[in-house]
């Protein structure tokens, strides 16, 4: 009955990361990808609550605002961790393509525990399906050639579960 919380996040990411490499033998470094699964949101400790991905602009420019200053206060309480402000500054950025396969994954994985658990219902939360649909083939376009049928497919299959069938799901 509870949202899951940033280490609890992180971990999933980097197992469904795990996951993916290995079932399409990706040539991706796991090394890398695992680290920047790990740390990918750390910037979001202490908040109570993430802002979604269809909150309106405003808010996304704010959450990012937020994160940046966080990741300089992560890089100053643990500067004798340097590698670990370096791993988070790469992401932020996305300086390789392992950087960007976590990105993807992240989005992937949101939807994925949605379905599974409940826990967050873009269709009972208010988003339409054309909304949704957008912001799902936005994500899918960003995608290299190696993940599109697989992005391609959650959404198809998060559809299915939020607006043909948003019943079979948990309340959350």
């Amino acid at each position: 009955d509870r949202k899951e919380n940033v280490v609890e996040h992180s971990f999933s990411v980097a197992m469904l990361c795990w996951r993916i490499h290995s079932a399409l033998k990706l040539k991706l470094s796991l090394e890398k990808i695992l680290l920047y699964a790990l740390v990918h949101d750390i910037p979001e400790r202490g908040l109570k609550e993430d802002t979604n991905t269809y909150a309106p602009a405003d808010e996304r420019e704010h959450k990012y605002a937020r994160e940046i200053a966080e990741y300089e206060k992560i890089c100053v309480e643990f500067e004798e961790f340097s590698d670990l402000g370096h791993t988070l500054g790469n992401y932020n950025k996305k300086v390789d393509e392992e950087a960007r396969f976590v990105w993807r994954v992240d989005k992937m994985q949101g939807i994925i525990l949605g379905g599974l658990d409940g826990h967050w219902n873009p269709h009972k939360g208010g988003v339409s399906y054309e909304e949704f649909k957008k912001k799902q083939d936005e994500f899918t376009e960003k995608c290299p050639p190696f993940l599109k049928e697989l992005f391609q497919h959650v959404s198809d299959e998060a559809y299915k579960s939020y607006y043909e069938n948003p019943d079979k799901i948990s309340a959350g």
